[in-house]
């Protein structure tokens, strides 16, 4: 089901089924100084701002009758908002185009469990020294929302191949709306998000576009209705996400036009294990918008920075151990009428 060179695969929740993208037209990994073909392995001299052009160029509007992809890695976000220095070793981008695309079902695929017999994260010490640090920030008046993150490390008992870690993705019946994957072989990696969020995603109307986010904030552990109440009316959670929509509002009114509307401001968000709040929040913009717009406006997302976000990001940036990369940041679908 799963190929073995390069390809991408979007559930899509209301079809039960996924969107299957393949046969690489082009596939381009981009860093500050360099640029890497995908599909040859080939590394060559590269300046950013040609990529950065490419997106200025990049018409939202426009319908792509083949499927393109990018990756967005959380450090061109350090590019295009926190005015830190970007590391010549930290992936910033990629971009794959596809000839071929089919949608697939995967409701009965086989699938075996998958052992795991250690994981690493951070250490507790370094966690409360990390927290610490973040809580003077926040008692100085550095900043009034601040994502903190640490990554973990699996190891499988097994030898596991890529497609038995993907049957096991995509059998479960807990698949976000937005779940997806890119198999990158070249690279021996894959990206797998089951987030539930969405940065941007972007709606055809009759004289124009419109832009929705719906950034998520506030989280309690349990599945009960009594739960989802008690997350619904809790005052601290409700600040949290009040303060990362007017973050993600004044984002959306940078792109062209200030006339942002928020159209729920509080939902609840049911996750395995969890509740979250959420809200959506939209604006009106004309044809001739740009991915260079949406990006300069929106990216990264405020809910995994914080707020205000230029000076949480410097305060992420010395205060986490090293680079976010995939995670933190974000993934386009532009095809047809998918555009998310």
């Amino acid at each position: 089901m799963f190929p073995k060179e390069i390809h991408s695969l979007f559930h899509f929740s209301n079809k039960n089924q996924g969107l299957l993208l393949t046969r690489s037209k082009s596939a381009y990994l981009y860093y500050i100084d360099r640029r890497v073909n995908l599909l040859t392995g080939e590394s060559k001299p590269f300046d950013i701002s040609h990529l950065v052009k490419d997106f200025e160029n990049y018409k939202i509007a426009e319908e792509k009758e083949k499927p393109e992809v990018f990756h967005f890695c959380y450090e061109l976000g350090h590019l295009i908002c926190s005015g830190l220095e970007v590391d010549a070793n930290e992936v910033l981008a990629i971009h794959l185009k596809y000839k071929k695309s089919k949608w697939i079902n995967y409701s009965r695929v086989k699938t075996r469990k998958l052992n795991i017999s250690s994981e690493k994260g951070l250490e507790s010490k370094d966690y409360d020294l990390q927290f610490s640090k973040v809580m003077n920030h926040l008692l100085d008046g550095d900043c009034y929302q601040v994502n903190l993150t640490h990554t973990h490390q699996w190891v499988f008992k097994d030898s596991i191949q890529p497609h038995e870690l993907l049957s096991g993705f995509y059998s479960s019946s807990n698949l976000s709306e937005y779940a997806h994957h890119t198999y990158i072989p070249k690279l021996e990696k894959m990206i797998l998000s089951n987030s539930p969020e969405c940065l941007f995603q972007i709606y055809q109307r009759d004289k124009g576009l419109e832009i929705h986010s719906t950034p998520i904030k506030g989280t309690l552990k349990g599945e009960s209705k009594d739960k989802a109440k008690e997350l619904f009316n809790s005052q601290k959670n409700i600040a949290e996400l009040n303060m990362i929509t007017d973050l993600i509002r004044n984002d959306l009114a940078k792109i062209e036009r200030p006339r942002v509307k928020v159209l729920n401001k509080r939902k609840l968000l049911k996750v395995p294990g969890l509740w979250h709040l959420y809200s959506r929040v939209a604006v009106e913009t004309s044809l001739a918008v740009t991915l260079k717009d949406l990006l300069w406006a929106l990216f990264p997302g405020g809910s995994i920075t914080g707020a205000p976000k230029r000076r949480v990001m410097q305060i992420i940036f010395a205060t986490e151990h090293g680079p976010r990369g995939h995670y933190c940041g974000s993934t386009f679908l532009n095809f047809k009428r998918h555009k998310t």
